[in-house]
């Protein structure tokens, strides 16, 4: 699985202003986290272990959130969120 790329967010009557964030630049330190939770994984008993394997669940979470889109409509304002 791939994160997300690129977060958009619009905002305004009709999505008039739109403003793309890089989240690519976050993936150095979502490879690290990858890193962490393998070389970590083998060493851990215990409760330890259920820590790690939280980890490794955030990751996932992390790397499934690519395609969420949220549009959130108001009476004076509209709000649009956009994983890419």
């Amino acid at each position: 699985m791939i994160p997300p790329a690129l977060l958009i967010i619009g905002f305004g009557e009709q999505r008039r202003v739109r403003l793309p964030l890089p989240v690519f630049l976050l993936w150095p330190l979502i490879l690290l986290g990858w890193i962490c939770v393998a070389v970590a994984w083998p060493f851990t008993r215990g409760p330890g272990r259920a820590k790690v394997g939280g980890m490794l669940v955030a990751l996932r979470c992390a790397h499934a959130l690519r395609g969420l889109r949220i549009d959130i409509q108001g009476e004076d304002t509209n709000i649009y969120l956009s994983l890419i």
